[in-house]
């Protein structure tokens, strides 16, 4: 009798030092939407730093969102650190490019940047381009460009066969081909600008002819300027700016935007 009741005791504690230890990892492991939480209740005490450090943890372990990148990048114009957050409303735009809030927070500390290089003109420029273009993520561009070609394709098929042979049809067969390539166009430039845009995220970086420190200065980029990476050399990159103008900045002077 004695035996069982102390194997009962044994038994109580076992499970819980088991309990409290599962407790305690659960505590040190918090989740995405735990830390996420953690975040906003500091942003809401104005504790901004200790609301980018929960952001921060939660893209740390591999996730990322739309709200995620548009919360940090909130806490780090609270914070006066305007490279950061136009950096991380870039990488929120990408994802949820329509978002009323977000590109009115986004504008707003754009025009904070000072000294904004004037882009040369091109046909992207053209109101309705742009804005076609802008309200778009990658994957919609993709998915109208493929769901129009395969309309196209299946138009083609009834046209060539005679099943249906009307002069519109001929003409939104046309009308869908050249959808197709737009679309097709959209996704190039829009990638293409996700594998090279970065941000200046220092008060100001001096951009020189060469990748060396006794190089001549050629320019600078303020806090928040955009800039597109087109080659890396050890802890130097090569940029382009948006007026055109080429040089070496120090790599840890600028984040891309694509993580």
């Amino acid at each position: 009798m004695s035996r069982s009741f102390t194997g009962k005791i044994l038994l109580c504690g076992a499970l819980v030092f088991f309990l409290a230890r599962v407790s305690c990892a659960e505590e040190g492991t918090a989740g995405p939407e735990r830390l996420f939480s953690r975040g906003n209740d500091y942003y809401e005490k104005a504790e901004y730093q200790n609301a980018v450090t929960e952001y921060n943890k939660i893209i740390d372990t591999g996730y990322a969102s739309g709200p995620l990148y548009y919360n940090l990048a909130d806490a780090y114009f609270k914070m006066g650190k305007l490279g950061e957050a136009v950096l991380n409303y870039e990488r929120a735009m990408l994802i949820m490019p329509r978002d009323g809030d977000l590109k009115a927070n986004y504008k707003f500390a754009r025009s904070k940047v000072i000294e904004r290089p004037v882009p040369a003109k091109s046909l992207w420029d053209w109101r309705p381009f742009k804005l076609y273009r802008e309200n778009l993520t990658v994957n919609e561009a993709t998915m109208l460009a493929s769901a129009a070609y395969v309309l196209a394709l299946v138009l083609l098929f009834l046209v060539l066969s005679r099943i249906m042979m009307n002069w519109y049809l001929s003409v939104l067969l046309a009308c869908l081909f050249l959808f197709t390539v737009f679309n097709v166009a959209v996704v190039w430039k829009k990638t293409d600008e996700i594998k090279t845009g970065a941000v200046t995220v220092v008060p100001k970086a001096d951009a020189f002819f060469g990748p060396f420190d006794t190089a001549t200065k050629f320019f600078a980029l303020n806090e928040g300027v955009y800039v597109n990476v087109m080659k890396w050399k050890g802890d130097w990159v090569k940029v382009k700016r948006a007026d055109g103008k080429i040089g070496w900045v120090k790599a840890n002077e600028i984040e891309k935007i694509q993580k």
